[in-house]
């Protein structure tokens, strides 16, 4: 099979067509064909600096924010990890609730202890304690006394 050298040599400025036989020559060798390298695509104009220095800039600044980001997450990693077990989940309460602690000791006294109600509930589930349990000690130490 015989491919057309039109084609491909369009890719391949500077180069001379290759001869289109492959005759033998007289002196009983194959003619040497120029060797052909692989077609390359290339920017047909440099591009500008200033196109270039934004494109570092633009690089730059997303480094930056992904750095902040991802110091940011160490951060708030840290202070979970310092944590207890009620803490994290006192923690996750108030961040559902929308709340903080400040927020929370601002409220006034009625919605403060629901809040801190619920807090205790969940905290005593989430460790596994039973309130039944306790009272009923509770109350066998009070009549012991």
């Amino acid at each position: 099979m015989k491919i057309d050298s039109g084609m491909h040599m369009a890719y391949m400025p500077g180069r001379q067509a290759a001869r289109q036989d492959n005759s033998i020559s007289a002196g009983g060798e194959a003619d040497a064909l120029p060797r052909r390298g692989a077609p390359t695509v290339g920017p047909s104009m440099p591009m500008p600096a200033g196109l270039a220095n934004a494109l570092w800039l633009a690089a730059a600044r997303r480094d930056e924010e992904a750095k902040a980001a991802s110091d940011g997450l160490a951060a708030e990693f840290m202070e979970l990890s310092r944590m207890t077990a009620a803490e994290r989940l006192r923690k996750e309460m108030l961040d559902a609730l929308g709340l903080t602690e400040e927020s929370l000791a601002s409220l006034p006294p009625d919605e403060r202890a629901a809040i801190e109600a619920d807090i205790r509930r969940a905290v005593k589930e989430q460790l596994g304690i039973d309130e039944t349990a306790e009272a009923t000690q509770q109350a066998a130490e009070a009549a012991e006394a």
